[in-house]
């Protein structure tokens, strides 16, 4: 199917200028427009499945599946269920936070993945190839083979906004290993990340109609409440400007781990409660899956609210209840069944918005008293809607047409206005980022302390996109050879207050490696041991140094993280940088 955006067109990026481009978002769940019409974002809505319900949707479930080699044998609805291993919300894993946190799926999916003798980042990389060229299959239909030839991509993939640098780092390296960045004759593919809620915000903004609002100007607030899958992801933003839309950042985005996997949980320990574990468990795997896809996933997940049916069946061939008063084949859930299994992650979902109402207050000084925006597969439902609105009656609670493909569709939006006029003009930092010191004593030759930090970006500062965030710093040379280890350590920590000095609350993040030549050794100012007195001469006493003095500049968004080094304002496009992320 194909969308039409009525917000005013971004700038075209690319157009005119070489090869057409074409933006594809991919939120595991893709959307993809052309830059010379970037009003029209197609979303892919086309899938190979068994059941009828699921043929049209328009995203598809993080599913892949295994035969006992390890060898890909189904993925999102196309699974063959016998004889395999099913592997769902893998992706999760990915983050350390979600290996400890994300509930029993996750802990199962680590367990099938450990019997397979693979990592998280090769299940990621084999789902992603799947649905690439599921994607290329469905682009050839849609645009024709001859066309795509001659198209430069530029790929935009979506990420929980707690997410990282670890894990967004091995979701890079999962699309590489699909294929995803594979040579092409009309030039590189490029790939960026992008935060969730930020992907939302942008869609949504024109799909609630917030740009036409007469109540709503310039300093007002709103909230977006990205509930999917796994996690729940929320961000706050300011109007800065109505038109053209402009959005700043109020606060650091938040993530909790109330997805739709919590409610999948839920309804499966309570069919086993209600039928009894050996009645439960006798069920074979191909019934299970048609029951968790056509009675859960497409009726009664979706369909639960207030003032609804007083009971709601779920089919269970060839079931057969103790009570004679039941009826055979199947399983009676009442409304305080499916209650139990809804308000837990209501609750957490309203804490988390109330969370950000608040901070958003005590930074802007307003209310977000315009909106709250709810996106996502889980945003779409009807319950999670009414219990918002109940938590806040003084927020109007929307759920924008399109919700469930905000993300993807907000990736392609993200990718066609890179480099043009940003709607989103800043990013709050999850991260203080900084470098650790020891402070040397040149008159005593003495160290009066190590390990003490600098911090030249804190958590909560916001930063314009436009800017990039610059520490200087200098090492000591003695010899030519020195030049070639010249490295920078950059740590980060996530606590409310800055450490001082490193220690457990300090984490390191990587390792730069700017590459520098021998010839500059010589232009190096030079320092007599004892005098912080700069001499420039070429003759230096054993006791001398050589001051090489550096510039890194940092740019950090939402996803993303640029590192450039500057000598003397001289090296910018020929210094080269190789970083090493930590395990």
């Amino acid at each position: 199917m194909v969308e039409v955006l009525p917000a005013p067109a971004p700038a075209p990026t690319g157009a005119g200028d070489g090869p057409p481009l074409l933006v594809i978002g991919i939120d595991f769940g893709v959307a993809w427009a052309l830059s010379h019409n970037p009003r029209d974002i197609g979303v892919i809505s086309s899938w190979e499945t068994l059941s009828s319900c699921n043929s049209e949707s328009e995203k598809v479930p993080s599913c892949i599946e295994y035969d006992g080699h390890g060898r890909v044998t189904g993925w999102g609805f196309d699974r063959a269920t016998k004889g395999c291993f099913q592997l769902q919300w893998f992706k999760l894993l990915l983050s350390a936070d979600a290996q400890r946190d994300a509930g029993e799926k996750v802990q199962e999916a680590q367990r099938i993945l450990d019997g397979l003798n693979k990592l998280v980042v090769d299940a990621v990389a084999d789902y992603l190839k799947c649905l690439w060229a599921h994607t290329f299959a469905i682009l050839e239909k849609r645009l024709n083979r001859a066309m795509l030839d001659t198209l430069l991509f530029r790929v935009v993939l979506t990420v929980p906004a707690a997410w990282d640098h670890r894990a967004q780092d091995l979701m890079r390296e999962a699309a590489e290993r699909a294929g995803i960045r594979a040579p092409r004759a009309p030039g590189p593919t490029t790939l960026q990340l992008v935060a969730e809620p930020e992907a939302a915000a942008l869609a949504t903004f024109s799909d609630a109609g917030l740009q036409w609002r007469p109540d709503l100007k310039p300093e007002d607030t709103f909230v977006v409440c990205d509930a999917g899958g796994g996690t729940v992801d929320l961000i706050s933003y300011q109007i800065k400007s109505m038109n053209p839309p402009q959005l700043r950042m109020c606060v650091i985005a938040t993530c909790g781990f109330c997805g739709t996997i919590t409610l999948d949980e839920k309804f499966e320990r309570l069919m086993r409660t209600l039928m009894g574990a050996s009645a439960y468990d006798k069920i074979k795997p191909e019934v299970k899956a048609k029951i968790l896809n056509d009675c859960w996933e497409h009726s009664i997940k979706r369909n639960f609210r207030e003032g609804g049916p007083g009971e709601w069946e779920v089919l269970v061939p060839k079931y057969k209840p103790g009570l004679m008063s039941r009826k055979i084949d199947e399983v009676v859930l009442k409304v305080g069944h499916l209650e139990a299994i809804f308000q837990p992650a209501c609750g957490e979902i309203a804490s988390l918005v109330r969370d950000q109402v608040r901070q958003a207050r005590s930074v802007t000084s307003k209310v977000p008293k315009q909106a709250i925006l709810l996106v996502g597969g889980f945003g779409d439902n009807k319950y999670l809607f009414q219990q918002l609105e109940k938590h806040f009656k003084g927020i109007p609670v929307q759920q924008p047409h399109k919700a469930w493909t905000a993300v993807s569709r907000g990736a392609v939006l993200r990718g066609l206005t890179e480099g043009v006029d940003e709607t989103i003009t800043n990013f709050i930092s999850n991260y203080h980022y900084g470098v650790a010191f020891d402070i040397f004593c040149d008159v005593e030759q003495v160290y009066k302390a190590r390990d003490q930090m600098k911090w030249y970006l804190h958590r909560g500062e916001s930063v314009e996109k436009s800017e990039s965030v610059s520490h200087h710093w200098y090492k000591r040379i003695v010899m030519v050879s020195q030049l070639r280890s010249v490295h920078l350590d950059i740590y980060i920590s996530d606590s409310n207050d800055a450490p001082s000095h490193k220690d457990s609350r300090v984490k390191h993040l990587c390792t730069i490696y700017p590459h520098l030549d021998d010839s500059i050794f010589e232009k190096l100012p030079v320092v007599n041991t004892g005098s912080s007195t700069s001499i420039p001469v070429k003759n230096i006493a054993s006791t001398s140094y050589r001051k090489l003095h550096l510039t890194l500049d940092m740019r950090v968004s939402a996803g993303n993280l640029e590192w450039l080094v500057y000598w003397e304002n001289k090296q910018k496009g020929s210094v080269e940088i190789k970083v090493n992320y930590v395990e």
